[in-house]
């Protein structure tokens, strides 16, 4: 039996089978007062993540990535707040849930695996209190109970002596170590969904590869569905089924992950591409060709595409762009009405 195998009842086949895990985000905007006006951090987003799959979220710093996953959970920071949409799971709309209704889905139905573990875990309390605290609230176990399960999941998430470990505070722990006891508290409940939000920043490459290989085992073993928001296409290609491109607060691309990178249809997907370093040009010096400018202010936006100051394609008919998607392939939608005039290939 697995280390999360024995813990609170399995519910039989077929109620699991009629459950649905799909994520639906509608029209989902959030955002910030300023003096100058309202930061829209994520606008008019629409997107479906499916069972059972990755979906990666790409994009540069303060594209919007992250405010997705928090509103899904409610934890917009204040004075952020969800403006308009709905975010559907399982026939609930979480975008208008009560404080109550949001406490039950975080961490039981949907968790998330935060950017920074230093910030995210409390030093006041130690990595076995915090692993235990989501399976007493939503599995009822005892404190005897949880803190067995506990020392079980530090070592199903590949912590070295797990029954020491579980006394440790956080700031005993490595930086490697503390993102694995992040891990083991999002999947202490088994959840359907996990929101995984920079999962290896600021980690050495050796620690970031073992950290993604360790959510790849664990979504297969427990057939969880997974959002892996990231502004390194390289983690994206490799781990992600279908891939979001978010540009200052849109999506402006969906598709495969194959097809991000073998047809792009989006002229700032094709600028994220040509900017990826490969061994080809580390050994050239040279070729990397940099997204000219800088993303807009999110509380002055241009007009139209966001993206048209700095895109070489542009024209004066992309201020009339309103950022609504078409499907230009098979399960591929771009936000570029000039799609068919671009067609970058990567």
């Amino acid at each position: 039996m697995s280390a999360l195998g024995h813990g609170g009842a399995a519910r039989p086949e077929a109620e699991r089978a009629e459950v649905d895990n799909t994520l639906e985000l509608r029209r989902l905007t959030v955002a910030f007062p300023t003096r100058d006006g309202l930061a829209v951090a994520v606008n008019d987003v629409s997107l479906s993540i499916a069972p059972g799959q990755v979906t990666g979220i790409v994009g540069e710093s303060g594209s919007g990535k992250t405010m997705i996953c928090r509103a899904i959970l409610g934890l917009v920071p204040r004075p952020g707040a969800i403006l308009a949409g709905e975010i559907l799971w399982r026939g609930r709309d979480l975008a208008s849930a009560s404080p109550s209704g949001l406490r039950r889905v975080r961490g039981r139905e949907v968790a998330m695996i935060f950017q920074d573990p230093s910030s995210a875990l409390d030093p006041l309390f130690t990595i076995g209190d915090q692993i235990a605290e989501p399976l007493r609230a939503h599995r009822g176990l005892s404190r005897s109970a949880a803190e067995t399960e506990a020392i079980e999941l530090l070592g199903r998430v590949g912590i070295p002596s797990p029954r020491e470990r579980v006394n440790a505070y956080p700031h005993q722990l490595s930086g490697g170590m503390r993102q694995r006891a992040m891990i083991a508290i999002a999947i202490s409940c088994k959840p359907a969904l996990v929101l995984a939000d920079e999962p290896t920043t600021s980690l050495d490459v050796t620690i970031q590869d073992q950290i993604l290989g360790l959510l790849a085992e664990l979504r297969d073993e427990y057939g969880m569905s997974m959002v892996l928001v990231s502004h390194d296409l390289g983690v994206i290609a490799q781990n992600a089924d279908t891939v979001a491109v978010m540009y200052s607060g849109s999506i402006v691309e969906t598709a495969p992950t194959a097809k991000i990178f073998s047809a792009t249809r989006h002229p700032y997907t094709a600028a994220l591409i040509q900017a990826l370093p490969t061994i080809h040009v580390q050994e050239r010096r040279s070729g990397l060709e940099p997204i000219p400018g800088q993303p807009p202010s999110l509380d002055d936006l241009p007009p139209g595409c966001p993206f048209g100051p700095r895109c070489q394609y542009a024209t004066d008919a992309c201020q009339a762009v309103d950022m609504t998607r078409v499907a230009v392939g098979d399960g591929h939608d771009s936000a570029c009405p000039f799609a068919e005039t671009v067609m970058v290939a990567s």
